[in-house]
């Protein structure tokens, strides 16, 4: 039971990010660039490695297109 609440409050998270009634500050605390930085990091590992990052994956399983321009606007702004 408690899986498929946490499944639902991820949910609830996800729609309230993109919906903007919440922010990151507020999901992931005072350090919320600290983790987002981290994650910045895993996806470009994976990118280096030939992985797929599972944040780029879509319900078909396949890859989301244009995940390589998000890469590269990153690489831009460092």
């Amino acid at each position: 039971m408690d899986e498929l609440d946490e499944l639902q409050h991820q949910n609830a998270v996800e729609k309230k990010i993109k919906n903007m009634v919440g922010s990151f500050k507020e999901e992931l605390g005072a350090d919320w660039k600290e983790k987002l930085s981290t994650i910045k990091e895993e996806i470009n590992w994976f990118k280096e490695n030939g992985l797929p990052h599972p944040a780029f994956e879509m319900k078909s399983g396949g890859e989301r297109t244009g995940a390589e321009l998000i890469n590269k606007s990153n690489e831009e702004n460092e």
